[in-house]
């Protein structure tokens, strides 16, 4: 299906750049979501699946296609040839068929299996590579009235997050590079979307989403040092949980019938009386959140004393898994 798809794809472009003298549809172009049609109306827009970049230029297109772990979809950078015959287009000897192809100015829409819509946004004339490694760094974005990060811990792992939430998504992510466009590349099991990189003014990246509307983000990199009360170290005893769920009092290997915690400074130790559980975790001085890397699972610090912690947060892998409940301690 997708190797059908890709070929329908390659014709669609083929007969258009044969048929039209208008140059656009040259360039970069960057698939941003898909429609199925009924009748003669647009359903619901969807976000692509295979996130690609398309370089038209004379004879040749350029498929630069990223992975795509989710679907199991291989990423794929070849050049093609290709000519026009009896409006049938021939790439290596393959050969598919087309309905109907649009190339305006600034999209490209592509139907094809009689009812499946492609659009392609075209991506800026000119371009500059950029030199940016995220790896380390934590960033700061306002989308709305919302306040988010996202942290770079490593080489492939960012974690997101809201600052008014306890709820976190881990990403896998990687600069890539297609001649001068610089891609930021973010896979979690939502998904994958290339962003691309506009710029850098000082502490500050401009990307663009081109999925769907276009949106556009500024990511501040944060400057303050993120460093944990020396409160939070030591022994913590579990005097009682609000929002106690019935159903986690009989399943003690729940995540959430901890006992005790021990918090050092490279991890935190959950325990009770069937299991030790260990996470690396982080301080977000902005929220007073703890990240805890190894659950992907945010707690907020509500409460800190010399002898008294509270924790917002919720351990569980079950659906309720982002109800909030208060962990209240006691130190030993």
């Amino acid at each position: 299906m997708i190797k059908k798809i890709f070929f329908s794809l390659l014709l669609a472009l083929s007969i258009v750049s044969c048929n039209n003298s208008n140059q656009n549809i040259e360039g970069f172009w960057i698939d941003s979501y898909y429609q199925f049609l009924e009748t003669e109306k647009d359903t619901v827009k969807r976000h692509s699946i295979i996130r690609q970049i398309i370089k038209i230029k004379g004879d040749k297109i350029r498929v630069k296609r990223f992975e795509n772990k989710e679907f199991s979809i291989p990423a794929i950078d070849t050049t093609l040839n290709f000519t026009l015959k009896d409006n049938k287009i021939y790439i290596n000897d393959e050969d598919a068929s087309v309905w109907e192809v649009l190339v305006f100015k600034d999209r490209m829409t592509i139907t094809y299996d009689n009812n499946i819509k492609t659009t392609f946004k075209k991506l800026p004339t000119t371009s500059k590579k950029v030199n940016w490694n995220p790896e380390g760094k934590l960033y700061k974005s306002t989308v709305g009235n919302q306040v988010s990060y996202e942290d770079y811990t490593d080489s492939t792992n960012m974690y997101f997050f809201f600052t008014n939430t306890v709820d976190v998504l881990k990403y896998d992510w990687k600069i890539e590079h297609v001649d001068n466009y610089s891609f930021l590349l973010l896979e979690s099991f939502f998904g994958s979307k290339p962003l691309f990189v506009d710029s850098i003014e000082g502490n500050k990246i401009h990307l663009t989403d081109y999925t769907l509307d276009g949106n556009k983000y500024i990511l501040e990199q944060e400057k303050t040092i993120q460093k944990a009360p020396t409160e939070l170290f030591g022994i913590w005893k579990l005097t009682n949980r609000d929002d106690i769920d019935d159903k986690e009092d009989f399943n003690p290997l729940s995540q959430n019938t901890i006992k005790q915690i021990i918090i050092r400074k490279d991890s935190i130790l959950f325990l009770n009386d069937f299991f030790k559980q260990r996470s690396a975790w982080k301080y977000y001085k902005d929220g007073n959140f703890i990240l805890l890397k190894d659950k992907v699972k945010m707690a907020r610090i509500s409460v800190l004393g010399t002898h008294s912690l509270v924790l917002e947060m919720n351990l569980t892998t079950m659906e309720d898994s982002y109800e909030k409940k208060k962990f209240i301690f006691i130190r030993e």
